[in-house]
């Protein structure tokens, strides 16, 4: 027979080891907890470390594809200007001139004043453009820019692939801006608005990059000072084409 002095000392023993071994468990529990979170961090980590360097991959094929664009735009717009110094000016300045006579006649017109709403006048506007384009290009095609709007449209499309990318697309942008001189700029906005490009209407409408492409000196300032009429076009662009709606308005 056990003494009582020994039994005491184990019932206060088990109770000490229960406990320890609680303890042991808990901190084993805590460890376990740390490297999961640890190995959580280090996975995200590794995840932020190939999304960025994915990104930097496409980054890099998108910038050697842009900048051969922009080389090619600058290829085609010196061609032309080694050709044709005064191309651009004259045909600017023509249809500037044209556009700007009709809209004033337009405007001055007693039936204008009292039977056109905003719609109806933007349309007419529109139709000015139209009909002077169609004008112009009987003897220059693309209002004379030839190449220039296709690489144009294709860098804007790329662009508009890569907007996930891109930290700053006015960056990019302003290298389309620094090629090309003004009256390229502003007949590429009315040859824009007259083929009816949805993807670049509104591209330049989302970025507020219009701005940069069509100056005063454009035949209606299709720029900050004329706002409605550049939303009208937005509108409508892509549609059933907005001249289908002048003819029934």
């Amino acid at each position: 027979m056990q003494k009582p002095g020994i039994l005491t000392c184990k019932k206060q023993i088990v109770p000490l080891i229960t406990l320890a071994s609680f303890f042991l468990v808990l901190t084993n529990l805590k460890v376990q907890q740390k490297q999961l979170i640890n190995q959580k961090k280090e996975i995200k980590l590794n995840q932020e470390k190939m999304e960025e360097q994915n990104r930097m991959k496409r980054l890099q094929r998108f910038e050697n594809t842009f900048f051969l664009l922009i080389e090619k735009l600058n290829g085609s717009y010196n061609k032309i200007k080694k050709q044709d110094p005064n191309r651009f000016k004259i045909i600017h300045n023509s249809l500037k001139s044209e556009i700007s006579n009709e809209v004033e006649e337009f405007i001055e017109n007693k039936e204008y004043k009292g039977n056109y709403n905003a719609d109806k006048r933007y349309s007419k506007f529109h139709g000015i453009i139209n009909d002077k384009c169609v004008n112009i290009e009987e003897d220059y095609p693309n209002l004379g820019l030839e190449s220039i709007p296709i690489y144009f449209l294709q860098i804007i499309k790329l662009l508009k692939q890569n907007e996930s990318i891109l930290e700053n697309a006015e960056y990019y942008f302003d290298f389309i801006i620094l090629e090309l001189e003004e009256d390229v700029l502003n007949l590429l906005v009315y040859l824009v608005i007259y083929v009816d490009y949805p993807i670049v209407i509104n591209y330049l409408d989302d970025n507020n990059f219009l701005s940069k492409m069509s100056s005063i000196l454009s035949p209606i300032n299709i720029s900050e000072t004329n706002n409605e009429f550049w939303e009208f076009i937005v509108r409508n662009t892509g549609k059933s084409r907005v001249m289908e709606k002048i003819k029934n308005l």
